[in-house]
């Protein structure tokens, strides 16, 4: 084989030589560069996470150690790089874009829902057809309410009531699923509230009029179901490391690096609750974070109520139930005072009683109903006549703000570090909200038809 080659045969003639070395030296060369390049996409990739983590770590501190629910559903992302890592791994997507947890849904929803104003029922307009009417003619008013639920569907009736009428008389809704006095306003996520008109039609002819006119006020009373939702975030640590640091005068957030936009100075966290008539307070008036009880007094008082909510209107007519989830999983347990598990006596004042394990690691207590019949008292006009208490005043004592103190401790908390968990709440309930109109109602002229 010559420089060029090429080979001589026997013949004399030329060929081209057909090593096997030339094309596989080719094929390294090119694998030689693909790696290199996948080496240098690789670094930039690792540099850009740890750039994350850095970030993360100097603006926020550690991120938030959440309590681990095996069985909690999780929101997971729908697109982007994003929905990359969280394919690859939840943990790396919840601490490089989700803040340190990935919520569930039921947190979610709260949060989501906390500024919503769309929720629940909203009188817009309420008038009478005409501004007078004659003695023995039928009051006639329309109006407009707007309503949004994003837990459940909820049942609504409507009602029309003044002076001198013995029960108030049934209103007829007009719009979709709307049927008489009645409609079911179905679940909506992302949609605007639905608009509904109602009519009311009022015989005079029972009325008596004291003068030759007067005016009377009609209301519109809208009473309907509602369920609101709250959330209240608690820190957990060991109790021995705990007393550690602060016997040294060591701040545990500052010493775990966490920073959370909810902690207030005083190492106390708000409740969060769903916009709707009435908010879920719960609140527990001691700096956090909370230790385990084992071999220490450590037990804590939870306030739970129910308390009417800036820019609504109306009172609460009736309450259907209302229960608080605490955690129980592997790493974390918590006992009201009356269960067994607090204490041998397993009496309380509480009024929360233990009904079983819920959804996705938590015990359910509900309110039992001794104590939600004190706060069905019938507060109507009509139960009240005869006794020296308004309407106002019955509503006041019994349905403006129901108020309970729950003594709870914690049986078990995580080992290491400081972690977080949620108390859950749910109250369901009958709401009423009213508009009044006015009206000119005359006595008939002597021999006017």
């Amino acid at each position: 084989m010559n420089k060029r080659g090429l080979v001589n045969g026997a013949d004399g003639s030329r060929t081209v030589s057909v090593s096997a070395k030339t094309p596989f030296t080719f094929l390294g060369k090119i694998f030689g560069i693909f790696l290199k390049v996948m080496g240098f996409i690789l670094a930039i990739g690792v540099l850009f996470l740890i750039g994350i983590i850095v970030f993360r770590s100097v603006s926020t501190g550690q991120s938030d150690v959440a309590i681990a629910h095996l069985e909690a559903s999780s929101q997971a992302p729908k697109e982007g790089i994003e929905s990359l890592f969280y394919g690859v791994s939840p943990d790396a997507y919840a601490f490089l874009f989700g803040g340190g947890v990935i919520q569930s849904n039921y947190e979610t929803e709260v949060e989501n829902n906390e500024q919503n104003r769309d929720l629940g029922v909203r009188i817009t307009k309420f008038s009478p057809l005409k501004p007078v009417y004659l003695e023995g003619e039928t009051l006639t008013f329309s109006g407009t309410f707007q309503a949004k639920s994003v837990a459940d569907s909820m049942l609504l009736e409507a009602y029309c009531d003044t002076d001198g009428l013995e029960i108030p008389v049934e209103a007829r809704i007009l719009g979709t699923n709307a049927q008489g006095k009645q409609v079911v306003i179905p679940k909506q996520i992302d949609s605007s509230p639905v608009v509904y008109n109602v009519q009311c039609e009022i015989p005079t002819a029972g009325l008596a009029l004291s003068k030759d006119r007067e005016g009377r006020k009609v209301d519109l009373i809208l009473v309907y179901e509602f369920a609101t939702r709250a959330t209240q975030k608690v820190y957990f640590m060991n109790h021995e490391t705990y007393a550690s640091l602060v016997n040294r005068g060591i701040n545990p957030f500052d010493y775990y690096n966490i920073k959370d936009s909810q902690l207030s100075s005083d190492n106390k966290l708000r409740t969060k609750s769903t916009s709707a008539p009435l908010a879920i307070a719960l609140g527990i008036d001691v700096p956090q974070p909370l230790t385990d009880s084992v071999g220490t007094s450590s037990t804590y008082q939870l306030t739970a109520g129910l308390e009417p909510n800036v820019g609504w209107t109306g009172n609460l007519e009736r309450l259907e139930s209302f229960e608080i989830q605490v955690p129980s999983v592997r790493d974390l347990d918590v006992v009201f005072e009356g269960d067994s598990a607090f204490s041998a006596t397993g009496s309380s004042a509480c009024g929360f009683d233990f009904t079983g394990i819920g959804e996705e690691g938590f015990k359910v207590y509900r309110l039992n109903d001794q104590r939600i019949a004190e706060i069905n008292k019938d507060c109507s006009k009509r139960s009240l006549r005869g006794l020296a208490l308004s309407e106002s005043d019955c509503i006041d004592l019994f349905k403006s703000r129901p108020t309970f103190l729950c003594n709870f401790k914690a049986t078990r908390v995580p080992e290491n570090g400081l972690q977080y968990d949620t108390f859950r709440a749910e109250a369901k309930y009958i709401y009423k909200t009213t508009k009044a109109g006015a009206v000119e109602l005359r006595k008939r002229p002597v021999g006017l038809v």
